[in-house]
């Protein structure tokens, strides 16, 4: 969670933004940790000039018909993604309450590899 609040601070978003991402990383998201992995795994992946992070604002890599959303700043990004979360965790969570976070990934199917991402995720959970 350090580095990602690192990157955030360090990133060349205003210091009001700065603040709102890290609060609501804190306050406002669902599984904060888990959260906290597939934006550094997501910011990781998309390192380069033309990516969604850098030209779209885009922290979680959420697309719609196959193209990466654009956002005016971080803080929506991630609102974006609390909205998502509510939307679809929460009932999931009430239909499997033995689950966690990892099994809704997978379930939803919420990339092309759930299974590769999810481990990839528990890995930077664990080591940073």
């Amino acid at each position: 969670m350090i580095k990602l609040y690192l990157l955030i601070l360090l990133s060349n978003t205003t210091p009001i933004d700065k603040l709102k991402c890290i609060y609501l990383l804190n306050y406002e998201t669902l599984e904060q940790e888990i959260t906290s992995a597939i934006i550094m795994f997501e910011t990781g992946r998309m390192n380069c000039k033309n990516c969604a992070l850098t030209t779209h604002n885009n922290l979680t890599g959420f697309m719609w018909k196959g193209k990466y959303i654009k956002y005016n700043n971080y803080t929506e990004s991630i609102k974006s993604y609390i909205k998502w979360q509510n939307k679809r965790y929460i009932p999931y969570k009430k239909k499997y309450p033995n689950n966690d976070y990892y099994q809704f990934l997978e379930h939803i199917y919420y990339c092309n590899n759930p299974k590769n991402y999810v481990k990839m995720l528990k890995y930077i959970n664990k080591n940073g």
